[in-house]
């Protein structure tokens, strides 16, 4: 059940979708003689049947002091009860308001400090005895925070990327200067430039992708063990595995390019040659 409270904006919810969180420190002026900044009897009476207390369902019935079980076997117990008794506490520390929508949690934000402060009777120059927490703006710290880890992991993967490209060049280029006898002899009896260079890009290419395929089998296991041993829960996509094979290709080509190119440019003669 939904409370309408201030305005049309603003909707006191137990569960809320769109939450802005008020509350109010011990000493503050909203108190359980007046619950929920002086509500109308009739608001105030369904209000505060709804006010969270721990470890108790709270019954709209404030003058008994008996504590009842439920039909789920749970205690149940007048809120005044639970904070005198339990919680040694006479004011309301915090409730979760609904908006209407996504959009109109700033409005409800400003309507509910509006009040307040007019419930608290505070000046123009006096300072919240209270704050209210928009659970929009935790949202969005969440997702700046997630964007920031992908680009900050994007960038540790680009520089593996490219050390690891930088070794397949270096073990192309020793693999060309080792084999310059037999890219002469293979040009000397006809093979054009273009084989050879398409050779050296293939083993180029291969190479890569062997690497992709061992870190694409090192990325499944750590993610079946995981769950396993921490209990995060993981999820090893398809589309990813695709990407990472493709990838992988790409990178054997633009390192393996140069080397391949180096052999396809030698001299048949100079080649036969070498020592």
């Amino acid at each position: 059940m939904n409370t309408r409270l201030a305005g049309p904006r603003i909707v006191a919810s137990h569960e809320p979708r769109s939450t802005v969180t008020t509350s109010s420190p011990p000493g503050s002026r909203t108190r359980t003689g007046a619950p929920y900044a002086k509500l109308p009897a009739a608001q105030a009476a369904e209000a505060t049947a709804h006010a969270p207390v721990p470890h108790a369902s709270v019954r709209p019935t404030p003058r008994s002091h008996t504590i009842t079980s439920t039909r789920e076997g749970r205690p149940s117990s007048p809120f005044t009860t639970v904070q005198k008794k339990l919680l040694s506490i006479t004011h309301i520390q915090f409730s979760y308001i609904s908006a209407i929508s996504p959009a109109a949690t700033y409005t409800a934000e400003q309507q509910i400090t509006d009040l307040l402060r007019q419930r608290h009777k505070l000046g123009p120059n006096q300072e919240n005895d209270f704050f209210v927490r928009n659970m929009t703006d935790v949202a969005e710290t969440a997702d700046e925070t997630n964007r920031i880890m992908t680009i900050l992991l994007g960038s540790i993967a680009s520089v593996s990327l490219m050390v690891g490209g930088i070794g397949i060049m270096n073990i192309m280029l020793v693999s060309v200067t080792e084999r310059t006898r037999e890219i002469g002899i293979r040009m000397a009896i006809g093979a054009r430039s273009s084989a050879v260079r398409t050779q050296f890009l293939i083993e180029s290419i291969v190479l890569s992708v062997f690497g992709g395929f061992l870190g694409i089998l090192i990325g499944v296991l750590l993610s079946v063990l995981i769950p396993k041993l921490l209990g995060w829960p993981t999820l090893v996509s398809i589309t990813s595995i695709v990407g990472s094979v493709l990838f992988s290709a790409a990178v054997g080509i633009f390192f393996g390019y140069y080397p391949a190119r180096k052999a396809a440019g030698l001299d048949p003669i100079e080649a036969l040659r070498y020592e």
